[in-house]
């Protein structure tokens, strides 16, 4: 018991004799705070060691380890078992530490909250097919969930999506062409309103993603059905996220079934 004595009663001269401590850990602010509130508790309970001479002493911590830099006394007669005492209390500041940083690491290791409601739904749509479900029965569920697409899909590409009641059915009956030109609704800074080739769409779905001048970029399926719907339609377009542009894409891209593949081939304007 007296040895203990004697150790903690040198751990809080330590301490005492700590006017200034500078804890640096990038990027690891609650262990800062978890550090310097362990030392202010010690310093305080040292109360009574206040003749003691006060020193100041530097600590610092780089990266996911803490390393003690320097934790040495100014007095220049330092007795052995003085020296163990300050070896002690570093390790006391290296173990607050490293509870510090394994904090800091699981806290990002938290999903965000939307991303955790997408992988919850996630997870409940595997679990509604693959656990709830016979293994007969899954072929034809997931079936009728794709003819659902297409069909609502379908319905898109005949109904008006923008404010002068075209159709993409207008340009393309049928998924083909109706031939000749559409005029975009902005001519921009052309002298006049731009007109532009009605290609099939037979095969067009098949090439995605591919650049496109409008956009100076490579784009989806999607995204160029947007285009259309803006530039041709005079519509807002189709929130990339919503069911609505996965389906009408589907339908889209069901029109190319049986062509060959060409992600990227273009067909140059003129």
């Amino acid at each position: 018991m007296r040895r203990v004595n004697q150790l903690l009663g040198g751990i809080l001269v330590a301490f005492q004799r700590v006017e200034k401590v500078s804890i640096t850990i990038p990027g690891m602010r609650d262990s800062n705070i978890c550090c310097i509130g362990f030392i202010v508790l010690l310093k305080q309970l040292a109360t009574s060691y206040s003749s003691v001479e006060k020193n100041v002493y530097l600590v610092k911590c780089k990266g996911r380890s803490a390393v003690v830099v320097m934790f040495t006394a100014r007095e220049e007669h330092m007795n052995l078992r003085r020296s163990i005492y300050f070896v002690v209390v570093a390790a006391v500041v290296l173990t607050v530490t490293t509870i510090g940083l394994h904090a800091q690491e699981k806290k990002k290791m938290e999903l965000p909250e939307k991303l955790q409601n997408e992988l919850m739904m996630s997870m409940e749509n595997m679990a509604k097919v693959m656990l709830d479900m016979e293994m007969q029965d899954r072929p034809k569920y997931m079936m009728k969930r794709q003819e659902e697409s297409f069909k609502n899909g379908k319905g898109l590409f005949n109904k008006p999506l923008g404010r002068n009641a075209q159709t993409c059915n207008s340009c393309h009956p049928g998924g083909g062409t109706s031939g000749g030109e559409a005029e975009v609704a902005m001519k921009g800074r052309f002298p006049m309103n731009p007109k532009l080739p009605i290609p099939t769409l037979v095969g067009a779905g098949a090439s995605f993603p591919k650049y496109k001048i409008p956009n100076d970029a490579v784009i989806t399926l999607e995204q160029m059905d947007n285009n259309c719907i803006k530039m041709f339609m005079m519509g807002d377009g189709l929130d990339l996220m919503s069911t609505d542009a996965r389906d009408l894409a589907a339908y889209v891209a069901s029109l190319s079934d049986g062509e060959e593949v060409a992600v990227g081939k273009m067909q140059m304007m003129k």
